[in-house]
C-alpha cells in the first residue's frame, strides 16, 4: 500500500508518516519508495525523525509532502535489504 499526507498543524505543515512505514537499518531510520520508471522496484530513503504519536511519525528532512512511500509490508523490503549485499539500495 501507498500513502500520501500530509497535515496543516499551528506551526504550519508537517510531514507524517504511519509508524508501519519507517524501518531501522543499523542505526538509520528509512522508508521506501517507488522507483520512478521501474515498476516493482523500490529506494530507502534515509528519512530524520521528529515527534511521534501513537501511529505516526514527524519527518523533520528526507521527505517532501507529496512524496509516495510503502506504507504496509515495508519489513518485507527491509528483510531484502539485509538479505542484499551491503551498499545496495534498490530491491
Amino acid at each position: 500500500m501507498y500513502v500520501t499526507v500530509s497535515f496543516t498543524t499551528p506551526g504550519g505543515t508537517a510531514v507524517v508518516v504511519p509508524r508501519s512505514a519507517v524501518q531501522s537499518i543499523g542505526d538509520r531510520q528509512v522508508v521506501f519508495v517507488p522507483a520512478k520508471g521501474e515498476e516493482g522496484k523500490f529506494i530507502q530513503r534515509q528519512i530524520r525523525l521528529g515527534s511521534a504519536t501513537a501511529d505516526s511519525y514527524a519527518v523533520l528532512s528526507g521527505l517532501k509532502a507529496g512524496e509516495t512511500i510503502v506504507t504496509e509490508g515495508s519489513f518485507f523490503l527491509r528483510a531484502e535489504v539485509l538479505r542484499n549485499a551491503p551498499g545496495s539500495d534498490k530491491m
